[in-house]
């Protein structure tokens, strides 16, 4: 992304990210927010299809933001398999709001627990980790249900695993954040005008997955605020990283295994162009975008 001085254009960005504005630590999803995510989770699909397949075993299971090998209780998770699944099939809500364990004939399995699916296709599955997951290499048992067949392999649970969306389901270039208040892309001012109130700082809503549980290992409520556990940097490439104070990190509410991180723009920034994100959770560090 880039940040330009208050009130003047800026350069064209490189790298950004999209998501739900918010004023406050937490907010409703405004509904053009909510369309953009949506259409994030299509291009996320896309995506998918032309990503390789596991080169060992019989399955493979990433981060379904940045495509790396590790995930977190209640986190957003692909499954690259063999061509396995009958079908493509896309999750719909139960009358309790909740998604299936079933789905387009297949179950998954992680650590002995039936997960969440959200889409199911010959050669990939996009699921949420359950919350109660046990951490470390766990296994993972992917099951066609009508003749009971099954594949198998493991997962790399990790308490923490932060990983940043990026708006061509690549897991770089550019990301998912959005001006927290205005709800505008990138490039960003370090100023908002609009921002209601004395203070006219940018704020930033930068989404994610696999860190919501930072501040609370045992896992006893999601909606435990972690932006004492987190820590998100940019770099602009002239010396160090500059730090952008957290002031909510935590799901995203309304959106089952995505996580969202509000920041205030540093005004070291101004007038520094392009920059590249990444969120820090203790020794876990995310993808840049």
């Amino acid at each position: 992304m880039s940040f330009g001085a208050t009130g003047d254009p800026m350069r064209e960005c490189e790298s950004g990210m999209v998501f739900q504005s918010l004023s406050s630590r937490r907010d409703c999803t405004p509904s053009g927010v909510r369309q953009f995510i949506l259409c994030l989770a299509r291009l996320s699909l896309l995506a998918a299809w032309v990503s390789p397949l596991p080169g060992q075993g019989q399955l493979a299971v990433v981060s379904a933001a940045s495509f790396r090998d590790e995930v977190a209780p209640e986190s957003l998770a692909t499954i690259f398999t063999t061509i396995f699944a009958p079908g493509t099939a896309h999750a719909q809500l139960d009358a309790a709001g909740r998604l299936p364990k079933q789905l387009g004939g297949i179950q998954v399995s992680i650590d002995g627990q039936a997960a969440d699916l959200i889409f199911v296709s010959p050669g990939q599955i996009n699921c949420v980790i359950p919350i109660g997951s046990g951490i470390g290499d766990v296994g993972v048992t992917v099951t066609r249900i009508v003749d009971g067949s099954r594949i198998a392999g493991q997962a790399k649970v990790r308490l923490v695993a932060p990983s940043i969306f990026s708006l061509n389901a690549s897991g770089s270039g550019t990301g998912a954040i959005r001006n927290a208040v205005t709800s505008a892309l990138p490039p960003f001012r370090a100023e908002t005008v609009e921002n209601p109130g004395i203070d006219k700082v940018t704020r930033l809503a930068v989404y994610a997955t696999g860190l919501r549980f930072a501040a609370n290992p045992d896992r006893t409520s999601r909606w435990v605020d972690s932006s004492v556990k987190i820590r998100v940097q940019v770099d602009t490439g002239g010396g160090e990283p500059v730090e952008l104070p957290v002031e909510y990190a935590g799901p995203a509410p309304g959106f089952f295994g995505l996580d969202q991180v509000n920041v205030a723009v540093n005004p070291k920034l101004a007038g520094r162009g392009p920059g590249r994100l990444r969120i820090l959770a203790g020794s876990s560090i995310s993808n840049r975008v």
